[in-house]
């Protein structure tokens, strides 16, 4: 998939669709992003910046992964939330 966002808020996001089309979400407490197939400090800096707290998780923080590894880590996330 090539959805993107475009731009991070501290209660949402600005997004791009794989289709060009674009769209917010905005006026959220968390915001979840599940993306990657490998590891990639760059989208942890950027999110840092305007967000109180970040975790990465699945393969963002070691690749490769599995979908059990990734589903156990992002419950141990949502539990420090």
């Amino acid at each position: 998939m090539e959805n993107k966002v475009s731009q991070f808020y501290t209660d949402g996001v600005d997004y791009v669709l794989a289709d060009g089309s674009t769209g917010s979400m905005r006026g959220y407490d968390t915001v979840v992003l599940a993306m990657g197939s490998r590891s990639n400090a760059v989208m942890k800096e950027i999110a840092e910046k305007v967000a109180p707290q970040v975790v990465v998780i699945g393969e963002a923080a070691k690749a490769p992964s599995n979908a059990v590894t990734a589903t156990h880590s992002a419950l141990e996330a949502a539990l420090q939330l």
